[in-house]
């Protein structure tokens, strides 16, 4: 085998420049006007499935620390009080009965 063969294949580099994505407002109408678009097929189109993926990419992260963890923090706080007060009321009610009988 001759190490020195070079190997030859065609390779197609396409660059979105997105530098507009940096002025404040511009992702939001993006995202507003796709969202208002009745086709669905535009979503199909490489240029704006690169462009969503790069700006989930970029909010993944935000998303995460900024809606889920007060979402999951608040939850669990709810259940957390709720199942004290259970727990409370109940032995209240057995306090009453016991003195009943």
């Amino acid at each position: 085998m001759n190490k020195d063969r070079i190997f030859e294949e065609n390779l197609t580099v396409e660059i979105l420049r997105i530098d507009f994505l940096r002025k404040e407002g511009e992702v939001a109408q993006i995202c507003k006007a796709l969202a208002d678009h009745d086709d669905e097929r535009v979503l199909r189109n490489k240029i704006i499935n690169t462009l969503v993926n790069r700006i989930w990419q970029l909010t993944y992260f935000e998303i995460i620390k900024y809606v889920l963890i007060p979402y999951l923090t608040c939850f669990l706080s709810f259940i957390s009080y709720t199942l004290v007060f259970l727990q409370l009321e109940n032995a209240e009610e057995g306090n009453i009965k016991e003195r009943k009988i």
